[in-house]
């Protein structure tokens, strides 16, 4: 009898583990890339949502963050990896890739300047989220979170100069470092600046050289490369964030591979982190351990920066530069650029008025 019982107890000890490993047999493991350093906000949004899809798909599908390129594939191949499943999951920023969407995600490049109102930039996301979306369809690639490059409402990129720069012709022959030839031919090249393409990491060198005169990056990234050593000016030139897709993809032939319940769990995290971005960490970055612009220009102030917005009449002027370069891109490059500038033309029409946080408080700086 006592055998027996004690067979019984093995025979439920083997079931139990047989069905330990029939519930971890179907366990897959992707792998998220993102050129981002771990120490960068944005990787705390792809935590949020890899954490979200183990905790949707009860552990079935979970994921391997892959930073700094350590996936070994350069940002520009981004889109050919996935289309191709050499990694599964990862961000994808639209404006690296025009060769393959088309010229009119450079659009993105130059809308930072139209906008008064970060409510516009809402508004406009909602709008050209489904041209994105097909657009990578195309590829093979599928969509799951819709997102902002820029993390925050108040996110604009100023300019750290050496010099003070008071007016339009302080510009001229300013040897300016900007990212990218899009922003040189429809904005610098029309005010007379020199624009000087320097790698970020020798900024530093070039300006305290005087190679560089200025250049225009987020403040935050400026400060931990300590450019306000050798730039003691702070110049910021548009009212609010950007518009630039940084979107959350993963590869068709990987998704269509997972069962019915992780695909589920995928798409539900997708949406759920994009609807909390926009709804908000986009207003409430503190919240969740992201910097605003704001705090990080309080920052530079203490190191003894002096902060200015340029004239408004300069600022607008920047804007219709950037118009004029929107339209030709949208000319160019057909119903998918037209669609993203009418786009944009309905949200300014919308919200009129500059309702900028960062303006705001540079006029209690002015003070």
């Amino acid at each position: 009898m006592l055998r027996l019982k004690a067979f019984e107890k093995l025979m439920l000890l083997v079931l139990f583990v047989m069905l330990c490993c029939v519930g971890n047999a179907g366990a897959v493991k992707w792998r998220f890339q993102s050129p981002l350093s771990p120490g960068d906000d944005g990787v705390k949004i792809w935590k949020m949502f890899v954490d979200k899809v183990a905790e949707y798909s009860k552990g079935e599908l979970t994921m391997e963050l892959l930073l700094a390129g350590s996936s070994g594939i350069s940002q520009a191949q981004y889109l050919a990896a996935y289309s191709q499943n050499l990694v599964e999951c990862g961000d994808l920023l639209s404006i690296m890739h025009p060769g393959e969407l088309g010229n009119w995600v450079h659009i993105s490049s130059l809308n930072g300047w139209v906008f008064r109102s970060p409510r516009a930039v809402v508004d406009v996301q909602r709008e050209i989220r489904p041209i994105f979306a097909d657009a990578l369809k195309k590829h093979g690639v599928i969509m799951l979170s819709f997102l902002n490059a820029v993390l925050t409402a108040d996110g604009v990129a100023p300019i750290f100069s050496r010099k003070e720069l008071r007016n339009e012709d302080d510009f001229k022959g300013l040897r300016l470092r900007i990212p990218g030839e899009i922003q040189k031919q429809y904005i610098w090249s029309k005010l007379g600046v020199n624009a000087v393409a320097i790698p970020l990491t020798d900024l530093y060198l070039a300006m305290s050289r005087g190679l560089c005169d200025a250049a225009k990056s987020g403040t935050q990234r400026m400060l931990a490369l300590r450019i306000n050593e050798v730039a003691p000016y702070l110049y910021v030139d548009t009212y609010v964030a950007s518009l630039t897709p940084a979107m959350i993809v993963c590869s068709k032939l990987a998704f269509d591979s997972l069962s019915e319940s992780a695909k589920a769990a995928l798409l539900k995290a997708g949406q759920e982190v994009e609807k909390v971005f926009w709804e908000d960490i986009f207003w409430n970055p503190g919240k969740y351990g992201l910097y605003s612009e704001e705090k990080a220009m309080r920052e530079a102030q203490s190191k003894g920066m002096k902060l200015a917005a340029l004239p408004d009449k300069l600022i607008d002027k920047l804007a219709a530069f950037a118009y004029e370069g929107m339209n030709d891109l949208a000319q160019k490059s057909g119903a998918e650029g037209m669609a993203y500038l009418a786009a944009i033309r309905k949200a300014n029409e919308k919200y009129r008025e500059i309702e900028s946080p960062i303006h705001a408080f540079l006029k209690t700086v002015a003070k």
